[in-house]
């Protein structure tokens, strides 16, 4: 769920996700990773390697969250708003334990945008992340981490399922191949291979009859 300008409605309570590889150290420039409104909108960015949350023009509304993202390790930023309090989880394969910060008298809301920046600031193609972005989620309401899992494993499985698909080999009939498609000549042609010993014919002299099959039954 994106917030776009076709929904009118203003957030004033949410839970925002993503999963994220940082590959490059950031940089002394934003990096952002998920934007709306770039100035006076509601952005998720790198400033060096700390993770901010707000509008980068307003420091009123802008929160420094204290946690950073380890190099080269997949994160999952899980961020929860509600009655002026803002909670920060960054989970990360380089830390043992989540990183955990909670904010409160936080004043912050995702407006709609006709523009949204996804791995750059929203009106600019500058301020770019350097890194991946596997997902990102904005939700209307609170979610507990159960129900973000879920929201997890929905996209893993149909990441998973859409790398099944391109790697299937299909026949040049179109037809897909039940196994390992061979690229290779076919049947009569210079560098095929031996088919199986029960697909060749028998010859006339080798063909069972009636009374032999008795014979040797």
């Amino acid at each position: 769920y994106l917030l776009n300008s076709n929904n009118k409605k203003t957030l004033r309570t949410f839970t925002f996700i993503a999963s994220v590889t940082l590959s490059e150290a950031p940089s002394s420039e934003k990096s952002f990773i998920y934007s709306t409104n770039s100035c006076g909108g509601f952005n998720v960015y790198m400033e060096e390697n700390t993770l901010i949350i707000g509008d980068p023009c307003n420091t009123s509304r802008k929160v420094n969250t204290e946690l950073s993202i380890g190099l080269n390790d997949k994160t999952l930023i899980y961020v929860t708003y509600n009655m002026n309090i803002l909670k920060v989880f960054v989970l990360s394969e380089g830390y043992a334990q989540p990183l955990i910060n909670s904010f409160e008298d936080i004043v912050m809301s995702i407006e709609p945008s006709e523009v949204i920046g996804i791995g750059r600031a929203s009106e600019t193609e500058r301020f770019n992340f350097n890194g991946k972005i596997g997902y990102i989620g904005v939700f209307d309401s609170l979610l507990k981490f159960d129900k973000v899992k879920l929201f997890i494993d929905d996209v893993e499985s149909m990441k998973y399922t859409a790398k099944e698909e391109a790697d299937k080999e299909i026949t040049k009939d179109n037809r897909e191949c039940v196994s390992k498609c061979i690229g290779g000549p076919t049947p009569e042609q210079d560098g095929t291979l031996e088919p199986p010993r029960e697909s060749i014919p028998d010859t006339e002299d080798e063909v069972p009859t009636p009374s032999s099959y008795n014979e040797n039954n």
